[in-house]
């Protein structure tokens, strides 16, 4: 009777072993295809696993030395077989689910950077702004401005009010249109204090500074023949001063380029695979600066040292350009400053980016006070607990609201809205 083939232990033993010592950080980059070393926590703690299996596995066997059957080569094929198939239909139905049934928050975080033009997905690519807001998404409007569809004529009588700014403006960690600080501020007008013919217009757009705000004012704003602009911005000025201090002009491009969908790895093609590596750190989801940011935003120099050797004159100049545009285009432009809160444990809370946003505040009420604009130092009144907070810069639901009424409070205080729409307090 012929016996089975078997491993020989030695050689079985020795190759676990070498494979502990051969699978690590530094190689396991260039078997899957992204850039050494691995930083990922999760990940080094997974290969740091690995290693330690392989390494007892070979010395189990070195020791013990088992008689280990050598698989037939159709029982080879069989099991590969089974494996490939299965792997295939998953991936097929993983296929099938992104691109019809995933939602936005899921296509946002695990769809391919080729997805990114999806209806589905907030922001679209455009020839003045780089990018601005995506008319087919859910929550935005055929004009391409968050919240429901109004007229761009302007009615008899109408007084229209126009927020600008990014994200924080946009209101991106409140999920309801009607919930937005925008939103809010007209409802409060409406029912709080009975003004009449008031429309309040959210034209924020995510990672806008004051760059695109300017050009956002300029070709789209003004089409709306707004009466009041609220600008609201401060922290992503913050982020284009973080470039290379050669980069740094008043075009902005050490900060922002070009529309481009950038690079993916041959990896990111699978769905399962592109999941699993989004998980473990090694491929990134949808970042607008993916497609946008300039290289040389990337840069080794210290925040404390690119904050001092690029100065915020940029948006010190953006900002008179604002007011510049008001006084040509006849609309009353009002400045506040930017709030912010230290106890989420996110950039917010470092003491080089609090420095900048305090050099923002500082310049935007120098503005206000020169221009003699209408100015709101909202960041002295923005509590800072994190009950109103999704994260040390934008608000949740609860924080939107109180955010509303503070604006609100000081556009009635100083009559802001025209005489004629006829606001009122009332206790109803």
């Amino acid at each position: 009777m012929r016996k089975d083939p078997t491993w020989n232990p030695s050689l079985l033993g020795v190759s676990f072993i070498g494979l502990a010592f051969g699978f690590n950080r530094y190689t396991v980059p260039y078997l899957f295809f992204f850039p050494p070393p691995l930083e990922s926590s999760i990940l080094l703690n997974l290969v740091g696993g690995i290693e330690i299996v392989f390494l007892v596995t070979g010395l189990g066997i070195l020791c013990w030395r088992p008689v280990i059957r050598k698989p037939s080569g159709g029982e080879i094929l069989l099991l590969g077989g089974s494996i490939f198939l299965s792997l295939s239909a998953a991936e097929i139905t993983a296929q099938f689910w992104m691109r019809h049934y995933a939602s936005t928050e899921q296509l946002e975080k695990y769809g391919a950077y080729d997805q990114f033009l999806s209806h589905k997905v907030a922001l679209r690519p455009h020839h003045y702004l780089n990018y601005d807001l995506n008319p087919s998404h859910k929550d935005h409007n055929s004009l391409g401005f968050r919240g429901e569809e109004f007229p761009k004529e302007k009615e008899e009588g109408e007084f229209r009010i126009v927020t600008i700014g990014g994200s924080t403006t946009y209101s991106s960690r409140v999920s309801d249109n009607s919930h937005t600080y925008p939103a809010q501020i007209e409802r409060l007008l409406k029912n709080q204090y009975r003004c009449q013919k008031i429309r309040v217009i959210n034209a924020g757009v995510k990672g806008y500074t004051s760059f695109e705000n300017l050009i956002n004012l300029m070709f789209r704003v003004l089409d709306l023949n707004p009466d009041l602009v609220i600008v609201y911005q401060a922290t992503n000025d913050v982020h284009a001063r973080l470039v290379d201090p050669a980069a740094y002009r008043g075009d902005n491009s050490g900060y922002r380029k070009q529309w481009s969908v950038p690079p993916q790895s041959i990896w990111d093609n699978l769905v399962l695979i592109r999941i699993l590596r989004r998980k473990l750190g090694i491929s990134y989801p949808f970042s607008i600066q993916n497609f946008v940011g300039a290289s040389t935003r990337q840069t080794e120099l210290q925040l404390s040292q690119l904050l001092e050797e690029n100065p915020p004159i940029y948006f010190e100049r953006n900002l008179k350009s604002m007011v510049a545009l008001s006084h040509i285009h006849d609309f009353q432009l009002m400045l506040a400053t930017w709030a912010h809160s230290p106890h989420l444990k996110d950039y917010a809370a470092n003491p080089d980016y609090q420095r900048g946003f305090q050099e923002h505040n500082t310049i935007t009420q120098a503005i206000a006070k020169k221009y003699q604009l209408p100015f709101l130092n909202f960041a002295e009144l923005m509590p800072q607990e994190s009950q109103y907070w999704h994260d040390g810069r934008h608000v949740n639901d609860k924080g939107a609201l109180f955010k509303a009424r503070i604006f609100v409070k000081f556009i009635i205080e100083q009559k802001l809205v025209s005489p004629s729409n006829r606001c009122r307090y009332t206790d109803q």
